[in-house]
């Protein structure tokens, strides 16, 4: 489905995690991070499943909120997703 673009990105996550609110559900807010980045726990959707996503890492950031003070933090990958900067987690 989404070809080597996303193979390549998942090739990246020792770098960078998938990170976009768009593929989790049920987001709850557990603790908070330098320059008020919140640390939430979620699930994974049906889709971020599909994607391949690691179902056991359900704790860390959203990248919708790491780029409002880190724009450098969070780049765009394969289907307009958003991955965060390893040093997050």
């Amino acid at each position: 489905m989404w070809g080597v673009g996303f193979r390549r990105a998942r090739r990246l996550s020792g770098i960078l995690l998938l990170s976009d609110v768009r593929l989790k559900k049920n987001i709850t807010r557990v603790g908070t991070l330098k320059k008020g980045v919140g640390i939430y726990t979620w699930q994974w959707t049906q889709k971020a499943l599909r994607l391949g996503v690691n179902p056991k890492r359900t704790k860390g950031v959203l990248a919708q909120e790491v780029i409002k003070v880190d724009p450098k933090a969070v780049t765009k990958g394969p289907g307009g997703f958003l991955f965060v900067s390893k040093k997050y987690y």
